[in-house]
């Protein structure tokens, strides 16, 4: 959707990881029953939660705001998600947003 191009995932352990320097990060993907996958999120190395991705029509939608963190030290992080899920649902990473310090 995003720059016309999307990665997606349905194998458990695979994961997208960005770098980032910023105070305030997001994870923008898809919420839907068909791409309802299960995700781990990862700030720095550290769990920060685990997202499922599931919404029933008429909420689900694309270009969602997933997952966002506010706060950070204007300093280099990085962001990982990790796909958990073992039921072949799709975790989908359309982009990721970075508010500058």
């Amino acid at each position: 959707w995003s720059e016309g191009q999307t990665a997606t995932s349905n194998v458990p352990g695979s994961t997208a990881t960005f770098s980032f320097t910023g105070t305030s990060v997001s994870w923008i993907g898809c919420e839907k029953d068909s791409a309802a996958g299960v995700a781990d999120v990862y700030l720095d190395g550290a769990f920060v939660k685990q997202i499922k991705l599931f919404q029933a029509y008429p909420i689900e939608g694309y270009q969602m705001t997933i997952f966002r963190q506010d706060g950070l030290t204007n300093g280099p992080d990085t962001l990982m998600i990790r796909v958990v899920n073992i039921d072949g649902s799709y975790v989908v990473v359309d982009a990721f947003d970075v508010h500058p310090g």
